[in-house]
């Protein structure tokens, strides 16, 4: 399965055991509009199994480390940019059991104890839910001539944590 970006970019490439695309196998690949390889995994029957990378634009490795039936297992790390580490942890069956954490110049970062987290919109998903019902809008032309279409959403989230759509 390959499929693209309305830019004709090749966004996803990866197959299936079964015709409705559902059950992952082998390996995928993720690439961002401009065709940058940024998320790279391999599935064994719908799950998560061996290798993840996840890259910066500029091809640097981001994260790496394995799966094992579905769940983090092992050594995973973090990069900056740079290519300097900036994480060391240890998961067993999808739980982390210990984890180190640095600055860019190599010195120990107190701040961060957890090598990584789910996103989540502040307040959860009715919060969500709120603010786009609030937010967004169909256009009053399409509803009367009855023009259907899809809406894509994106959100761009920066360091703090502030996000915009």
């Amino acid at each position: 399965m390959k499929d693209c970006y309305l830019s004709g970019n090749p966004q996803m490439e990866g197959s299936y055991l079964d015709e409705s695309c559902t059950i992952s196998q082998g390996e995928f690949k993720y690439y961002d509009e401009k065709g940058h390889l940024y998320h790279s995994c391999h599935y064994e029957n719908g799950k998560l199994e061996g290798a993840e990378l996840f890259y910066y634009d500029n091809g640097q490795i981001r994260t790496e480390g394995a799966y094992l039936n579905g769940m983090q297992n092992g050594e995973w790390k973090g990069y900056y940019p740079s290519g300097n580490l900036s994480a060391m942890a240890n998961f067993e069956d999808g739980e982390q059991s210990s984890a180190s954490f640095l600055n860019e110049d190599g010195t120990r970062n107190k701040l961060v104890s957890v090598f990584s987290r789910t996103n989540s919109y502040p307040g959860g998903l009715p919060a969500l839910q709120r603010f786009l019902n609030r937010n967004l809008h169909y256009p009053d032309t399409a509803v009367k001539r009855s023009i259907e279409g899809t809406v894509i959403i994106g959100f761009n989230i920066n360091r703090e944590g502030k996000w915009r759509i």
